[in-house]
C-alpha cells in the first residue's frame, strides 16, 4: 500500500488470486503450512512476470486502461507519469515513484528474493561488532559539520524516445530534506553547448507539491545523444529551510532554517533518440496515427509555425472521444478538425484552448466503423519554437459524460 499498488487476490466469483504475492495475502508467509507452500516465503514480496495472472481484484480496479495489466515489479518500475490515463503535467501522479527500487528488481524470468547477498559484508549472516572509544567533549569540536548531499534524476527514465517527455527532478538533504535552496543547473547538450535550466519547487506543474524539498522542471531537447545535466545546490543567502511537505505520514513542518551555508552538487545523463526535427507532419499526407487504444500520444512543438497533424480511425460502433491534455512549455494549442477528405470542417473548424492546471479537454464524436477524421495542433503564438501537450482517442473513460452527439460535432468540453 505505501508504493501505492493494489490487492491482487480474488474480489469477485471467477477471479484468480495471485500466488506468492505480498498483494494477496501476508498470512501465507507465516509458516509452509499456511497455505500449504513450502516456498511461503515468496508470500512477501511483489508479484513478477513468473506468478502474475490479469484475473484478479487489481486488474478489476483498472480494466478501463489496457496497460495497467501488469505485475506489481512493472508497475514499481514504471514512473507514475507514465501510468495510463494520468495526465501528464496537468495533474498529480497517482503514486509516488522510488527510481531506486531498481537497483533491487528482479530480472525477467527470475523469482524475486527476500534473502540478503550471501557474500555481501552487510548481510545479516555476516554481521559483526567493532569497538571504537567514546568521543570526549574535548573532540566535539572537532567532528565533521553535517554532510549535506544533492541527487537529480530523471523521472520519466534516463533514455528517452522522441517525443517522449524528460521530468527532471532535484533535491539536496542535510538533517532532512531542503526547500528554498538556490539551485543552478547546467546542461550539456550532445555537442557541447551548454545552456541554464530552471528548475522550481512551486508546486506549478510539472512541479509536484510546492516547498517539498523536490525541485522540478522539463528538459527541452534538439538532437539525439546523451544530454548532461548538472546541478549545484548553495544557501549563500542563508534562506533555505528544512520540510517534511509530502513525508508519508506524520504531519508536515516546514519553516526551520537550515542556519549555515553549504555547497551540494549531483550529475545525471539522460540519452535520447529518434528525434527528427519534426515528431509529427506538418501535412494530411503523412499524418501520424492516432489509434482508438485511449493511450495518449506525446508532441511538441519543433519550430516556429510547426504544424502537426494526426488521422484517427473509428475502431467500432458507437461515441469516441478524442483529449487534449499534458499542455507544457508555455503551449497555447491550436485545434483544427477535418472530415477524411481533409477538407471538409467538423463542426466549427477551429478551436483555442487556453489551458487550466488540472483540467483536459475532450471532444465527443459519434460515428459508424471505419469512420475517419483529421486533427491538427498548432501554437496560436506562430513564432513559439517551443510547447509540449498529449492527446488520445478512444471509447469514453469513466466519469467522461456521453452526452448526445452528433456525426458533425459537439462544443468542446471541460473535465
Amino acid at each position: 500500500y505505501f508504493y501505492g499498488l493494489y490487492d491482487e487476490y480474488v474480489r469477485i466469483q471467477g477471479q484468480v488470486a495471485i500466488r506468492q504475492s505480498v498483494m494477496s495475502s501476508q498470512d501465507c508467509a507465516e509458516s509452509p503450512g499456511a497455505c500449504n507452500d513450502p516456498n511461503y516465503l515468496r508470500w512477501l514480496n511483489f508479484s513478477n512476470s513468473m506468478n502474475f495472472n490479469i484475473n484478479n481484484a487489481q486488474h478489476r480496479l483498472n480494466d478501463q486502461y489496457a496497460a495497467y495489466k501488469a505485475n506489481a515489479w512493472d508497475t514499481l518500475l514504471r514512473s507514475p507519469w507514465r501510468d495510463p490515463g494520468a495526465t501528464f503535467l496537468n495533474s498529480k501522479p497517482r503514486r509516488e515513484f522510488y527510481p531506486e527500487l531498481a537497483g533491487v528488481a528482479p530480472q525477467p524470468g527470475v523469482w524475486p528474493t527476500i534473502e540478503l547477498p550471501a557474500a555481501s559484508t552487510t548481510a545479516r549472516s555476516r554481521l559483526s561488532f567493532s569497538w571504537v572509544p567514546a568521543v570526549s567533549a574535548a573532540d566535539i569540536a572537532g567532528i565533521a559539520a553535517i554532510p549535506y548531499t544533492a541527487t537529480v534524476y530523471s523521472v520519466t527514465g534516463d533514455t528517452i524516445v522522441s517525443p517522449e517527455p524528460v521530468l527532471l527532478v532535484a533535491q539536496v538533504t542535510g538533517e532532512g530534506s531542503i526547500a528554498r535552496a538556490e539551485l543552478a543547473v547546467q546542461v550539456t547538450a550532445p555537442n557541447g553547448t551548454q545552456t541554464a535550466l530552471a528548475l522550481r519547487d512551486d508546486g506549478i506543474a510539472p512541479d509536484y507539491l510546492a516547498h517539498d524539498g523536490r525541485y522540478s522542471g522539463l528538459l527541452l531537447y534538439s538532437q539525439n545523444g546523451a544530454y548532461t545535466i548538472a546541478v549545484q545546490f548553495t544557501n549563500s543567502a542563508n534562506q533555505a529551510v528544512y520540510t517534511t511537505i509530502g513525508y508519508e505520514g506524520g504531519s508536515w513542518a516546514f519553516g526551520q532554517l537550515v542556519g549555515e551555508g553549504f555547497a551540494a552538487s549531483a550529475i545525471t545523463t539522460v540519452t535520447i533518440s529518434g528525434y527528427a526535427g519534426d515528431d509529427h507532419a506538418d501535412g494530411l499526407a503523412n499524418a501520424t496515427t492516432l489509434f482508438s487504444d485511449n493511450q495518449p500520444v506525446r508532441g511538441q512543438i519543433d519550430r516556429a509555425a510547426d504544424r502537426d497533424v494526426f488521422k484517427a480511425t473509428m475502431s467500432g460502433e458507437g461515441t469516441f472521444v478524442l483529449r487534449f491534455s499534458s499542455f507544457a512549455l508555455d503551449m497555447q494549442p491550436r485545434i483544427k478538425l477535418w472530415q477524411s477528405d481533409g477538407v471538409t470542417p467538423i463542426g466549427q473548424g477551429e478551436w483555442t484552448l487556453i489551458p487550466e492546471d488540472g483540467y483536459y479537454y475532450y471532444i465527443p464524436l459519434k460515428g459508424p466503423m471505419g469512420a475517419s477524421f483529421y486533427t491538427e495542433i498548432s501554437h496560436v503564438n506562430q513564432q513559439a519554437t517551443q510547447g509540449m501537450y498529449a492527446l488520445s482517442f478512444g471509447f469514453p473513460l469513466a466519469g467522461e459524460v456521453e452526452e448526445e452527439t452528433y456525426r458533425s460535432f459537439l462544443p468542446l468540453t471541460i473535465r
